[in-house]
């Protein structure tokens, strides 16, 4: 099993935390110079239990499992 990552996220499949790619959403201020991220008290990207989530070493495609 491999190293937590900073917010010990794994593989629900094969429990790796390394290669771990999340679909997160964030709030975005469109100017004439392109998207900025909008600031705020809270961390802008947005994820939880039912975000999808991907496993590059086993390729596992599913829910993010938080633990």
């Amino acid at each position: 099993m491999s190293a937590p990552n900073v917010s010990d996220l794994r593989c629900p499949k094969c429990g790796g935390a390394d290669h771990i790619e999340i679909l997160a959403s964030i709030w975005i201020r469109p100017t004439p110079d392109g998207p900025e991220i909008v600031p705020g008290e809270a961390d802008p990207y947005n994820y939880g239990p039912e975000t999808i989530t991907t496993c590059e070493a086993c390729q596992f495609v599913g829910r993010l499992q938080m633990f």
